[in-house]
């Protein structure tokens, strides 16, 4: 299976937010997303594997050795800030795989040192925390100056599969490590997209996704659960 992510050119400025506001601007993205239609959907790539024309030629990142306790904490803070009890391990090792993957913006460093360390540090920041109600750790973690993105990234990642981030300037004449202005949906693959906390949110079916065992008429029914 390809990891690398593809990009779904719908560039805005990023807002600060509390959780819930942040899961508002989610959903109302994830919905304007959406009613672009298929068409869109094919032109982004937000496939597994496809046409290599259409994907992110993507920085070099320097490697991360992931490991069991990476995952668990990962688990647990992106339980803390989308509210729910039950993730799938396997898809949060998927998305933990992109982390691993994703390049830090704000450096032009060759290789670039990667998204993970901001990552590592909320992981962090959320341990360190007192044991208050699950919102309030959330609220504390969103609107935190030096995790705070790294919090609504990992919202972002779970509700709608993608991470709002600026992409690599790789036009003509672009120095090599640097980025453009603006940030922009970046997805992974279709399953994922398809199995976004969104979707249940909101008691409906990824927009323009086929549904496993689906068939003419599915669409009629009830969402299946992602759990």
């Amino acid at each position: 299976m390809k990891n690398d992510d593809a990009v779904l050119s719908s560039r805005q400025s990023a807002p600060a937010l509390d959780r819930r506001q942040l899961l508002g601007f989610a959903s109302a993205t994830g919905l304007a997303v959406a009613a672009v239609g298929q068409p869109r959907f094919a032109a982004a790539e937000i496939l597994e594997q496809g046409d290599e024309q259409c994907q992110v030629a993507q920085p070099a990142v320097q490697s991360v050795d992931l490991s069991d306790d990476m995952l668990a904490d990962f688990v647990a803070v992106s339980q803390a800030l989308t509210g729910e009890k039950v993730l799938p391990r396997r898809l949060a090792a998927e998305y933990l795989d992109r982390f691993a993957k994703l390049w830090d913006s704000s450096k032009t460093d060759i290789p670039n040192p990667g998204y993970f360390p901001k990552l590592k540090a909320l992981n962090d920041k959320y341990k360190g925390l007192p044991n208050p109600s699950p919102d309030d750790r959330a609220a504390q973690l969103v609107s935190d100056a030096v995790v705070g993105d790294a919090a609504q990234q990992v919202i972002y990642l779970w509700y709608v599969s993608a991470f709002f981030i600026e992409p690599p300037d790789n036009s003509i004449g672009a120095k090599p490590g640097t980025f453009k202005a603006g940030k922009t949906w970046i997805y992974g693959t279709q399953e994922q997209y398809r199995q976004g906390l969104l979707w249940r949110a909101l008691r409906a079916h990824a927009p323009a996704m086929p549904q496993p065992g689906g068939g003419y008429g599915y669409w009629a029914y009830p969402a299946k659960s992602m759990v």
